[in-house]
């Protein structure tokens, strides 16, 4: 009988731990960001994120699974886009819709994902003047709908940044180069017919 008393209260206490940490601790929405800094003006970038077709050029997931398959749906590039994969266990399946765009300033779109898991998330790429260049900042979030999420998002088993920031890091990398490179030769186009005129 007093073994009982004492793992009910042992119950309870966790209980309630749990209960405190879910009110006061536990992250109601899990995020991750990365940013960068490409050599190039704004518009130079914006065509790269805002068109689901050319992201993928820069998509790391899509060197993941190159065999995936994939659609468009409505006018790439425009708000009501949506974009349909379907890959291997590292790609999983889902669609991304976009919702709103600001030219030259930032593209922000919605996130469903069916497999190896089942979850919802927003997600932005937002452009920033900065020096000569321009500041590319990744982000997404997804909100922690019930307390057992929330608990496991403060422990650390479910983390969008360890799941997707290696992920972002490519991919601005990637994007960097593509963009820099591209706007470089268009430069050179450009000076070179300058100085022919």
């Amino acid at each position: 009988m007093q073994f009982l008393k004492v793992l009910a209260g042992g119950l309870f206490f966790m209980g309630l731990m749990l209960f405190l940490i879910d009110l006061f601790a536990a992250p109601k929405v899990n995020t991750a960001y990365r940013s960068t800094v490409i050599n190039t003006p704004a518009e130079a970038i914006y065509p790269h994120i805002q068109s689901f077709e050319k992201r993928g050029a820069w998509s790391p997931w899509a060197a993941k699974d190159p065999n995936m398959t994939k659609s468009i749906e409505g006018t790439d590039g425009a708000v009501g886009a949506i974009y349909t994969w379907s890959g291997n266990e590292a790609v999983g399946s889902g669609s991304e819709e976009l919702t709103r765009m600001d030219p030259n300033k930032k593209v922000e779109s919605q996130l469903i994902f069916k497999t190896p898991y089942e979850g919802t998330a927003t997600s932005s790429m937002r452009l920033d003047p900065k020096d000569d260049g321009t500041r590319v900042t990744w982000n997404i979030s997804s909100v922690n709908p019930d307390f057992m999420s929330r608990i496991l998002s403060f422990v650390g088993v479910i983390n969008l940044d360890k799941e997707v920031g290696a992920d972002f890091e490519q991919g601005l990398m990637d994007l960097k180069s593509l963009v820099e490179s591209e706007y470089t030769q268009m430069s050179t186009k450009d000076g070179v017919g300058a100085k022919s005129n």
